[in-house]
């Protein structure tokens, strides 16, 4: 499992809780590894989880070349944390690793997992190895005008949904699943009114609706969806890298 996005988002804290530690993590300051097992009943062998986390955000990331091989990426779970209180960083950290990591995983992956019966599944591009985003400093986030928070809450939704990916804001027990391979509740997703919390293919293009129309999209007439959800995006909070 590989913990990658913002710097001071919380990484090291959601690995803290899989690790079932309580201290004040220390600044991550590269690629830092550590482990966790978790017993499966006293006559089976442990199952041992694999963590990494990228410390520096989008300046260190050529560092997950290591870890991303033939051997390691059938097994790999991709987890980005961005830091809600900064969307001038947030859109540019996100398409940064889903790129880059895209890319990296296409070369080692033999075969790409097949895409669902989704609604949307002809237009979706599909992450080829589960990815969960999760969304940090919620309650900083609640202090920005609704506006803002709008923009912010469905431009996730619609680069989560695109890529198939899970969504969450406040995170509960789903690492702990991801990570040890168990099932996770199915419960009705939250897009709206309270914190995000949506699994794969939960979320619709129809829910999340379009982009803001305001007179600069309107003069904008070509470019793909996503294109456009960028432009509203980065529009509004111009990104510094």
């Amino acid at each position: 499992m590989v913990f990658a996005g913002c710097e001071s988002s919380g990484k090291s804290t959601l690995i803290n809780n899989l690790l079932e530690k309580n201290e004040v993590p220390r600044k991550t300051l590269a690629l830092e590894f550590s482990f966790c097992r978790r017993s499966r009943g006293s006559c089976l062998p442990k199952i041992v989880v694999h963590l990494w986390e990228l410390g520096g955000g989008m300046k260190l990331s050529d560092l997950l070349d290591v870890i991303i091989t033939k051997d390691s990426v059938k097994k790999l779970c991709i987890v980005i944390v961005l830091d809600l209180s900064k969307p001038t960083q947030l859109w540019a950290h996100l398409i940064h690793f889903i790129s880059s990591l895209e890319s990296n995983i296409n070369i080692a992956l033999e075969e790409i997992r097949s895409q669902s019966n989704h609604p949307d599944c002809g237009l979706i591009s599909t992450f080829p190895v589960p990815l969960t985003i999760i969304g940090s400093k919620y309650d900083t986030f609640l202090n920005f005008k609704l506006e803002y928070r709008d923009l912010i809450a469905r431009s996730l939704r619609f680069v989560a949904h695109f890529h198939g990916a899970a969504l969450f804001v406040i995170i509960r027990d789903y690492l702990n699943c991801l990570a040890f391979d168990t099932s996770f509740p199915v419960i009705p997703p939250t897009v709206e009114g309270g914190p995000l919390h949506i699994l794969p293919g939960q979320d619709s293009f129809d829910s999340i609706g379009p982009p803001p129309s305001d007179s600069y999209l309107k003069q904008t007439n070509e470019g793909t969806p996503f294109q456009l959800w960028e432009k509203a995006f980065t529009r509004r909070f111009p990104q510094v890298c």
